[in-house]
């Protein structure tokens, strides 16, 4: 789908100087759109380009982590100033090559994921359940779970996070109940400090707090995106 028209929405957890979210927001600069919205407390160094929706879901909130994204979509979805769809990214996702069209990456099937897990931690029995709902309905099993933005249309999104308000995996949900065609990728785009492994063709990148601030791709996304943004404030302001 082509990203001219549709506004970005970040729902944003962490507290802090939110240094990532600076850089992600100077990669859409790769990314035509429309306008940028902000789930978050407040960030002194957003610039009025940015639209903040206020929000008491912070990072100490009792809800999971899941629970509190999941609100924030469903702050998205009900409000009539951003546009339908929108493109959700997260402040570790960044965008290194100019795209003009969103497909809906996928890594293959969910069953082939769950075989790479030597343990069941949270993530992988939220996993679990997320292929349980999709085998119930007789959806398809591929896995979405790409770190990279994707476009949500309000109504079906609205519908999966009302039934499922604290599954993670919402996105594996959302693209085989609307039945998207997948665009397969071999592997994920998250780096994390215990592997630094990355390639610097790659058209996304997504970090974890360590490999951002103290490994070689973050220092390299940091240089790709050196100059400041509009939508951050000039530090005279």
């Amino acid at each position: 789908m082509i990203t001219k028209n549709l506004d970005v929405f970040y729902p944003v957890l962490a507290d802090g100087s939110n240094n990532d979210l600076r850089y992600s927001l100077r990669s859409l600069k790769n990314m035509p759109h429309r306008k940028v919205f902000v789930c978050s407390k407040e960030i002194p160094w957003l610039s009025e380009e940015v639209t903040r929706i206020d929000t008491d879901i912070d990072y100490h909130h009792e809800l999971k982590k899941f629970e509190k994204v999941n609100r924030k979509l469903y702050m998205a979805c009900i409000n009539p100033e951003i546009s339908d769809p929108f493109i959700m990214m997260n402040d570790d996702f960044f965008i290194m090559r100019l795209i003009r069209e969103l497909p809906y990456y996928s890594l293959g099937d969910l069953n082939d994921r769950l075989a790479t897990y030597g343990r069941i931690g949270s993530y992988a029995a939220d996993l679990i359940k997320a292929r349980e709902v999709l085998i119930n309905g007789d959806y398809k099993t591929n896995d979405y779970e790409v770190h990279a933005p994707i476009i949500f249309h309000k109504k079906h999104l609205l519908e999966i996070l009302s039934k499922y308000p604290s599954n993670g995996h919402r996105r594996s949900l959302y693209c085989n109940m609307t039945n998207v065609h997948p665009r397969f990728v071999e592997k994920d785009v998250k780096v994390y400090s215990n592997t630094n492994n990355y390639s610097k063709r790659s058209m996304f990148l997504s970090t974890d707090d360590s490999s951002f601030l103290m490994c070689e791709v973050g220092a390299y996304i940091r240089q790709v995106f050196s100059d400041k943004c509009k939508y951050e404030r000039d530090d005279n302001e």
